[in-house]
């Protein structure tokens, strides 16, 4: 189901279509135009249907390709791609659309064997151009919206397909540009079929200290924001949303002696009148006899909900561990983000540990954070290389994975290995 690129970079999930709609909303916040190069792909289950395999970004009248499953720009020669020490893979001079066009044999550095020019050149004659539209953001009302945020607040709101389309069109002549739906049919799906709860968001509103109400939600939109690290960063609250095996099964244990408390009391009055009736003279026990029946009534009705409150709270645990496990990942990303900060040099080591640590110690190794597991291994990969541990990051980035972005890893595996055979340069 097509979704909307707040839900790709929260759920950390996506198709090709959500991946190629972050990336050009990102640019469009830069006031950066870019398109999507759709063509006939095949699917995991061999269907073939247009999809989106390169972003193409307008820069100085030039449009240059970036390959959406793969995370990287295309580059005009292998040689192009080097290894650094400390920032792991570089990609060097970029290729535009025309240069790939009058060299399809640019696009076989990125794929895997087997594929030959001349399906590249099919790729490229069946490629239009397409631009990403929702119906609001050419409105009125949005440009003056845009027009009254300032500071913090600002925010690319409008744009004109109409103006994109003929910037694309002088930039490529002789292609077909058009408008790229799949935005418009994300919001359209959106509006008919999700609830007015999200069942995705239960974990956002889980809190383990009641004095730090949301932690989770409010860690995500500080990280989104920029604000990782510090006091008032996104950091100090996702730790609050983390919570121990030890402290968890404590708290479980608390909410369970608080639910069977009320069963305890009534069982001790079933107990006394069970005694009473023993000593009972024959004209009192039939009172006490119906009281012990009305009890024991109330003691089933009792069990029964109880039942129920225990499968609710298996339910409230596994919530619990599904925040810990998202607060724990995006920790990682916060540290992995912080080591590419010029300004952090001195802290890029230390980072980059906490980086590791995070992601192969409490996510991999960790069923609490089993919905993290299939971006781990290509996150982890991507801090092995910046570790400049090159054999640890092969191995993350050779697991195989359903994701898009598996072709990608692989082939951040192959240059890893063909750049470390020959030494870093």
């Amino acid at each position: 189901m097509p979704q909307t690129p707040w839900e790709s970079l929260l759920f950390g999930r996506g198709s090709n279509s959500d991946w190629a709609w972050v990336f050009v909303e990102l640019l469009r916040q830069h006031r950066i135009d870019a398109c999507v190069f759709m063509s006939s792909l095949q699917d995991a289950l061999g269907q073939a249907s247009r999809l989106p395999w390169a972003v193409g970004v307008l820069l100085d009248g030039k449009v240059y390709v970036f390959l959406v499953r793969y995370g990287v720009p295309l580059v005009t020669a292998e040689d192009e791609i080097t290894l650094d020490p400390e920032k792991g893979l570089m990609f060097g001079q970029m290729a535009t659309f025309d240069q790939l066009q009058a060299n399809p044999d640019m696009l076989l550095t990125y794929l895997s064997d087997g594929f030959a020019v001349e399906q590249i050149n099919t790729l490229l004659e069946q490629t239009t151009v397409a631009i990403p539209a929702v119906p609001i953001a050419g409105s009125q009302r949005m440009l003056l919206v845009e027009k009254a945020l300032t500071g913090a607040d600002k925010t690319v709101l409008f744009s004109s397909w109409l103006e994109q389309k003929e910037r694309f069109e002088n930039a490529l002549p002789g292609m077909m540009v058009a408008r790229w739906n799949y935005p418009f049919e994300a919001f359209f799906q959106a509006c008919l079929t999700r609830n007015a709860v999200d069942p995705r968001m239960e974990f956002f509103r889980v809190a383990a200290d009641p004095q730090h109400p949301n932690p989770l939600w409010k860690g995500r939109v500080l990280f989104l924001s920029g604000r990782k690290t510090g006091e008032g960063g996104a950091s100090a609250e996702l730790q609050h949303a983390c919570i121990s095996r030890s402290a968890l099964a404590a708290l479980m244990d608390t909410f369970a002696i608080a639910m069977t408390e009320p069963m305890t009391q009534l069982q001790s009055q079933i107990q006394e009148i069970q005694t009473a009736i023993q000593g009972a003279s024959e004209r009192d026990k039939p009172e006490l006899q119906a009281k012990l029946e009305e009890l024991l009534k109330i003691q089933n009705q009792f069990a029964a909900g109880l039942e129920m409150n225990f499968g609710g709270l298996q339910l409230q645990k596994a919530l619990f561990e599904m925040t810990s496990g998202t607060a724990n990942y995006w920790l990682g990303q916060a540290h992995f983000e912080d080591a590419l900060l010029a300004t952090n040099a001195n802290n890029r080591k230390s980072s980059l540990s906490a980086a590791n640590d995070y992601i192969s110690k409490r996510i991999i190794d960790n069923n609490m954070a089993q919905q993290w597991w299939h971006g781990a291994n290509g996150h982890l990969g991507r801090v092995c290389e910046m570790q400049e541990k090159y054999d640890e990051a092969i191995r993350y980035y050779s697991i195989p994975t359903p994701e898009p972005d598996g072709v990608g890893r692989v082939f951040r595996a192959r240059q890893l290995q063909r750049l470390t055979a020959k030494g870093i340069e």
